[in-house]
């Protein structure tokens, strides 16, 4: 299964050499992102502010609940989609967001040791096939999100 997901690619799913080189572009490019400088700060405190701004819109309006996991979950969200493709959620793709989170979760709860234990060669027996479809349909998912994204550039 693992194999599936990420293909002998990776940090996690390579060693000796490739791990090495695939370490080297994810510092390089944590860097580049302005990971160690200021950057990364000034997004978040932006991310905070607006939030903020959005809290006291609500209670001016006389709104008194308020979700707050789901608000540091679409904060933490923004915050990341702004360093990727350089703008936050708005509101409908704010739906899209939750919809993937949804997915995710239940993917992350329905997870079991035993999805590890899937060798390459029973992968396509029908059982099996569904059980990897199931699990693996939130990363599809994630994808296509990725994919919009960088279309929309």
């Amino acid at each position: 299964m693992c194999n599936y997901t990420v293909g002998d690619r990776g940090i996690i799913g390579s060693n000796g050499q490739p791990w090495l080189e695939q370490r080297r572009f994810a510092l390089h490019t944590l860097r580049n992102f302005g990971l160690g400088r200021n950057i990364i700060e000034e997004r978040i405190m932006y991310e905070f502010e607006i939030t903020c701004e959005e809290l006291e819109e609500r209670f001016d309006k006389g709104g008194v609940s308020i979700e707050p996991e789901n608000m540091i979950n679409l904060m933490v969200a923004n915050i990341m989609n702004r360093m990727l493709f350089t703008d936050r959620f708005d509101k409908k793709d704010e739906e899209r967001f939750f919809a993937l989170k949804a997915k995710a979760d239940e993917m992350v709860n329905n997870f079991s040791i035993f999805d590890l234990l899937i060798d390459q060669w029973n992968m396509d027996l029908p059982l099996i096939k569904q059980r990897k479809e199931y699990i693996l349909k939130p990363v599809n998912d994630v994808v296509d999100f990725m994919r919009d994204q960088i279309e929309r550039r």
